[in-house]
């Protein structure tokens, strides 16, 4: 799948049902930017196609062109579960959102990503952003009676802070080894603060330092 969509000039081509899949699977398979800019492509077919038109809404085709009855329709929407479930990361770990999974992904073309899910336990927020020094902040709101386990892409629980504090000093915090690659933290109902410097377990070293500084600077 990564290597057809040069045959396309990445441009779409999945249809209704697949491109609501589409950010998902490249995601998963850490090809998010790839993801991304597949549906913001400026030219037809696409996102950002649509956007250049002048849309506000997400239309029933791609263009005016045709019988398009709708300009605000389901048919190209499922993409936008995407938006709630990888780019801020809020998935369900059990029935009804008790237990909760926050697992973003950052593409480098956005610079923030702000989401909120109501759910029968009350709403989940989430807001990261990316600064200039490529530390991450990502603020977190688990609702009453709700736990979560956050998985952050960072080589060291170490590289991480909530409220600026290191996590051995923070309240309602455990650390919970890695999964799937990135570090794992099991949090309680609450609003987190979390600062760490997204990378691998290879320059993990690097990712540290900078965090440190950005530490300093607060200071």
């Amino acid at each position: 799948m990564k290597r057809h969509p040069g045959k396309d000039k990445e441009r779409l081509d999945t249809g209704h049902f697949g491109t609501r899949y589409l950010l998902d699977v490249l995601s998963d398979e850490g090809e998010k930017n790839l993801g991304l800019h597949m549906l913001l492509q400026p030219e037809y077919p696409g996102f950002g196609f649509q956007l250049a038109l002048g849309a506000t809404t997400l239309w029933e085709q791609w263009r005016f062109k045709g019988w398009m009855n709708s300009h605000n329709h389901h048919a190209f929407a499922g993409v936008t579960s995407s938006f709630y479930s990888r780019l801020a990361g809020i998935r369900p770990l059990e029935p009804g959102y008790r237990r909760i999974e926050i697992r973003p992904f950052f593409p480098t073309a956005l610079s923030f990503v702000e989401a909120s899910q109501d759910t029968v336990m009350g709403t989940v927020k989430v807001r990261w952003e990316r600064r200039d020094d490529d530390i991450v902040q990502l603020r977190v709101t688990i609702p009453a009676n709700s736990t979560a386990r956050v998985a952050l892409p960072t080589g060291q629980h170490a590289a991480i802070t909530e409220s600026g504090r290191p996590l051995e000093k923070a309240e309602g915090v455990a650390s919970a080894g890695f999964q799937n690659g990135r570090a794992a933290l099991d949090i309680g109902s609450g609003t987190y603060e979390f600062a760490f410097a997204a990378t691998t377990q290879k320059n993990a070293k690097n990712s540290l330092l900078r965090l440190i500084n950005y530490k300093n600077a607060q200071k």
